[in-house]
Formats: C-alpha cells, sequence, structure tokens
C-alpha cells in the first residue's frame, strides 16, 4: 500500500474502484431489470452478450487513441460521456422500453471498451519498473473490491427502484 502514499498511481487507484464498482452495479441492475420486466432468462441472455461486440471493435482503437491524446482527458471523457446512458435506465418501466436498455448497454460497453485500455496503458507510462509488481498486485485487488461491491450493490433490493 506504500504505492499508494506518495505515487501518482493513487488517483488511478481510487478512480479505478468507483469506475469499476459503477459498471458493475450498473450490469447486475440491469440485468436484474431486464428478468424483472421479461421474465426471460433469453433475453438476460441477448443483453449479457451484446456487451461483447463493442469490445472486439473499440479496444484497438482506445489503445491507438491513448498511444495519441492525453490519457488523463480521454478517461475522464469516456466516464462523462457514459453518465446519460447510465441514467437512461431509469426510463424503463415495460417490454415496450427494453430499447432503452439495449441502447444503454452498447453505449455503456463501448465506453468500457473503450476506457480499460486506455486505463491500462496509463498504467504502463505512469509505473517505474522498480514499483510495477506492486501496482499490478493493486489491480488486482481492485478487481476484487469491484465484483464484491459493484455486484452487492447492484443487486440489492434496498437499492431497487423496481
Amino acid at each position: 500500500m506504500s504505492v499508494l502514499k506518495h505515487h501518482p498511481y493513487r488517483y488511478l487507484f481510487y478512480s479505478g474502484i468507483v469506475n469499476g464498482i459503477g459498471d458493475r452495479f450498473s450490469q447486475v441492475a440491469v440485468l436484474t431489470l431486464v428478468l424483472h420486466i421479461t421474465g426471460s432468462g433469453l433475453a438476460v441472455g441477448a443483453v449479457l452478450g451484446i456487451r461483447i461486440l463493442p469490445f472486439l471493435l473499440l479496444s484497438p482503437l482506445g489503445g491507438k487513441l491513448a498511444d495519441r491524446l492525453n490519457k488523463k482527458y480521454l478517461l475522464i471523457a469516456t466516464d462523462l460521456l457514459r453518465i446519460p446512458f447510465a441514467l437512461s435506465f431509469l426510463f424503463v418501466q415495460s417490454k415496450e422500453d427494453l430499447w432503452i436498455v439495449f441502447a444503454g448497454v452498447i453505449a455503456l460497453s463501448c465506453g468500457e471498451a473503450f476506457y480499460l485500455p486506455v486505463r491500462k496503458s496509463t498504467i504502463a507510462a505512469m509505473a517505474e519498473e522498480s514499483i510495477l509488481m506492486k501496482v499490478n498486485g493493486m489491480e488486482q485487488l481492485i478487481l476484487g473490491i469491484v465484483l464484491i461491491g459493484g455486484s452487492i450493490t447492484g443487486g440489492g433490493r434496498r437499492f431497487s427502484i423496481w
């Protein structure tokens, strides 16, 4: 944890936790919403399936842009652009509104597919070789925190608006 005290990586670490928990929260909450509205496992599977395509298409683009543009601003812009799509799920009330879910999931997945390679290239650019193993360990810690924190909060009944 000494890396987090005086190294610029600490900001990326904490932002990764917030970003990741938000992503996982959204995923679990959206899947719960789709299951609640449709009662269909096929619909839930379709939502999960459409998340993959943006990663295949946009991850290489995110990596290329990260080499050419300011990584910090790319990360911030990607998160800010995803906000309206994350909020769009609040307007889903019935099966007729499922197009909002699919459009929102695609948009959020595009943002995440773009964000992740930019984030990884940021780590490589800022972490000296002497602390790279510690930073990689911290990244695994983020993954655990995100998976647990995002899943619990996204699936909790007390947070549900439905």
